[in-house]
């Protein structure tokens, strides 16, 4: 199989949350396009610039082509000699749709190699004038051949055994065996972009497990309780309010690494909670944040899923704010709000491991963002006969 071309891009003038929203749609997409498409953070020159605003805001970059975010069509006199302008027409959600960027993104592509090829050709060299032929010189009278050495004297070799061609043997070197181990294994270019970014992000944290574990325990009269870390971190909950409190994000849990741990839990009156939370600059945020952020990177689960038989579809977007969020995430959430799955079917088609899934699925059941039975047959009634946007357009693909 032919390998795909990389094809570079920049993206300028888009919010992060419309950024993210291009990136999980181009993961699905690529797939289908005729080119491998790798996102450069920073850097002032690409194959292709995504542009949120209009084209001549951006004199320092520079591009073969440039693709103006959310426009149908452009009525702006392009400014860009050897680039070419394309338009990428978004939904009412700000997400593209999948058809549109396929095809916008294969004659980006053509573009981009029509003009790679164009600069490949070097024009060629003007023929220099032939310069005067210089007078022959008068030849030298030629010297006497000396003499051939006369060959030395040949031992008799036994043609029955095998020769050396190298004349010592010290001279050969010697072969060390190889670890199969060692050796990389081939991937995907594009998987393994998309792996890069996501890699330390994705590993689950054991000392977080005892904090799940006392949560999940925790009797139904428990109001407030109070958890401090060997760290020195302090995490205070509300449970009547479905808030927490804490000295510090917990997303930078994950750049401290495994060495933490659990020193103190304690339950707590109102009175003792109050007079805790107001003596130092907490963190508010909501209780589900927490749990969500436990179900990723904890080993501790509350939900029986059956990877074959329990099938999932998300009713909303995961959002920005939530604590450990990445890439494979909203690669699932864009394909988890396309259809309904299994987590092997979810598994095959995204190539992320089920055990990742199954967190997830656990982590957007805390947030309220899964669909049951009854909400989605309501959905479906009030649907349109025709599916709209780029879900709808999605359904229709998977559906044939």
């Amino acid at each position: 199989m032919k390998p795909k071309k990389e094809i570079t891009f920049l993206i300028e003038g888009l919010s992060e949350e419309d950024k993210e929203k291009l990136l999980s749609v181009l993961v699905l997409a690529e797939v289908r396009l005729d080119a491998s498409w790798m996102y450069l953070e920073q850097a002032d020159s690409a194959d292709v610039c995504f542009s949120g605003g209009s084209v001549d805001q951006k004199p320092n970059i520079q591009a073969h082509a440039w693709v103006l975010y959310g426009k149908a069509e452009s009525t702006e006199v392009f400014p860009r000699q050897g680039s070419e302008l394309f338009c990428l027409r978004v939904d009412s959600n700000n997400v593209p749709f999948i058809s549109d960027l396929i095809c916008v993104l294969n004659q980006v592509f053509t573009w981009v190699e029509r003009v790679s090829e164009q600069d490949s050709v070097e024009p060629e060299p003007e023929p220099e004038p032939e310069p005067e032929p210089e007078p022959e010189p008068e030849p030298e009278p030629e010297p006497e051949p000396e003499p051939e050495p006369e060959p030395e004297p040949r031992s008799e070799v036994n043609a029955s055994e095998p020769q050396m061609v190298i004349p010592d043997a010290s001279l050969i070197p010697t072969l060390m065996p190889v670890d199969d181990d060692s050796l990389p294994a081939a991937e995907n270019p594009a998987a393994t972009r998309i792996v890069d970014e996501s890699r330390g992000s994705n590993s689950k944290l054991p000392w977080l497990d005892a904090i799940t574990h006392y949560l999940h325990s925790l009797d139904a009269d428990a109001e407030y309780c109070k958890i401090v870390l060997q760290s020195g971190d302090i995490l205070m909950i509300d449970f009547n309010q479905e808030r927490y409190y804490s000295s510090v994000e917990v997303e930078s849990f994950i750049s401290k690494g495994r060495d933490n741990k659990v020193s103190c839990f304690s339950v707590q009156d109102k009175h003792e909670f109050k007079t805790g939370v107001s003596k130092q600059g907490y963190i508010e945020r909501p209780l589900s944040n927490l749990k969500w952020f436990l179900a990723l990177y904890s080993n501790v689960g509350s939900l029986d899923i059956d990877a074959e038989s329990d099938a999932y579809v998300l009713g909303a977007w995961p959002g920005n704010e939530l604590p450990g969020l990445h890439r494979d995430h909203l690669k699932l959430a864009a394909f988890m709000r396309a259809k309904r799955a299994s987590l092997s079917e979810i598994a095959a088609e995204t190539g992320i491991a089920i055990g990742q899934i199954t967190s997830f699925v656990e982590a957007c059941h805390h947030e309220g963002l899964l669909l049951d039975e009854p909400e989605l047959e309501t959905l479906q009634e009030l649907a349109p006969e025709k599916p709209k946007g780029l879900w709808g357009r999605l359904l229709h693909k998977i559906r044939g």
